[in-house]
């Protein structure tokens, strides 16, 4: 039973009744008003599970009264983006937990967004099944409106971002493990080609990045990517395993035949947003020796620190390897226990872009496939890359 609604209903007949409770007769005849009220409220809501309040607006009689205010009032300043978008993404998928890859949120962050937009609604936007989550009746009502919102916010973005730039300015974001062994190569052949646009490079982690070209806030982006999102165009570049980065010194295992072969070595983590972390729960890889270590950081840079100190060893891709932190290093893939990532091209789908902007994504794609890369780095088309030197 939605009382919440019923006491709404009441609240705002109370206030366009104020003024006519100045007799006792005005008050006894509010008072006949509110128990007639009830009455239907109580027969509609045995009869029915819908909300009481859309069959007994005729209980109530008052000049005053405009029924448009019976619907009770939402907390719309409660509603954040971030919950708009999350809705959007469960409406595309089975699982609460596809709909969090799409959006770049762990399940338990994602599945409190929906909670609290539901909170602030007042409705069930999804009923749950054994078939997964599917749109309430009040989930398909709001889902027009959360999409026109969203398309909203996106091209304001994209105005803005377009007029802060300029017409000719092109932006790259690109992933933090990615961009230093990049940029060099990437500057030295834009520096030469008189034709290209203004440039502005961007840095962040590679869940970022992906938002950033989502929102309109990159024209494209150079990341990992974990899952391809239905509004992205991804064009894989380098495909690296992930490994064990120490220094010359730190003592390995001599065979390492299991993940378990490294359960006595100190081992550094990073939290369950990172990309490593999620791609070991992505492929269920049981790695206690990560998934049980106390030491955590919270980016890669923190990571080489440590891994420099020559106490304690790090998981990274070959991509990592390649970083200029991680020069002097030693790295060993292993490719026969840990998964691969896939380091790609990004940009979205219905940005139709211009001769410039072709040529500057061009010139990305082939500066990153000639960048100095560790030589377990591949090309996808299976070919190795240029081996650092």
């Amino acid at each position: 039973m939605h009382w919440t609604k019923l006491l709404s209903v009441l609240k705002v007949h109370l206030k366009h009744c104020k003024q006519s409770l100045t007799s006792s007769n005005s008050f006894k005849g509010f008072f006949h008003q509110c128990v007639n009220f009830f009455k239907v409220c109580m027969k509609n809501t045995f009869a029915s599970t819908s909300c009481p309040t859309a069959h007994c607006t005729d209980a109530l009689h008052t000049p005053t009264m405009n029924p448009a205010h019976y619907t009770p009032a939402l907390s719309a300043s409660d509603i954040t983006l971030k919950q708009v978008r999350g809705f959007l993404a469960a409406s595309q998928c089975s699982t609460f937990r596809q709909a969090a890859a799409l959006v770049f949120l762990s399940h338990a962050a994602f599945a409190h967004a929906i909670q609290e937009l539901e909170s602030s609604l007042g409705e069930e936007l999804f009923v749950r099944t054994s078939q997964g989550n599917q749109l309430s009746d009040a989930g398909k009502v709001f889902l027009p409106h959360a999409q026109r919102l969203m398309d909203c916010y996106s091209a304001a973005l994209a105005s803005l971002v377009k007029w802060r730039a300029g017409p000719s300015y092109f932006v790259l974001a690109g992933s933090r493990l990615v961009m230093p062994t990049v940029l060099p190569t990437l500057l030295s052949r834009t520096c030469a080609n008189v034709d290209l646009p203004a440039l502005r490079f961007e840095e962040a982690n590679s869940q970022e990045v992906m938002a950033s070209v989502l929102q309109g806030h990159a024209d494209c982006g150079l990341c990992i990517v974990l899952t391809n999102h239905p509004d992205l165009h991804c064009l894989p570049l380098l495909e690296s395993p992930l490994g064990l980065l120490t220094s010359t010194e730190f003592a390995l295992p001599h065979a390492i035949n299991t993940l378990a072969d490294l359960n006595h070595i100190k081992l550094a983590r990073y939290s369950d947003e990172s990309v490593v972390s999620q791609l070991l729960q992505q492929h269920a890889t049981q790695f206690d020796a990560y998934q049980t270590s106390r030491i955590v950081c919270d980016h890669m840079s923190a990571a080489f620190a440590l891994v420099q100190s020559g106490q304690v060893a790090a998981i990274t891709s070959g991509v990592g390897a390649s970083h200029p932190q991680a020069s002097g290093l030693r790295f060993t893939p292993l490719p026969h226990l840990l998964p691969s990532l896939t380091v790609s091209l990004v940009s979205k789908h219905s940005t139709a872009p211009n001769d410039r902007q072709t040529l500057m994504k061009d010139l990305t794609r082939t500066s990153v496939l000639q960048a100095p890369w560790h030589a377990s780095v591949k090309l996808c088309s299976s070919k190795p890359a240029a081996p650092a030197a």
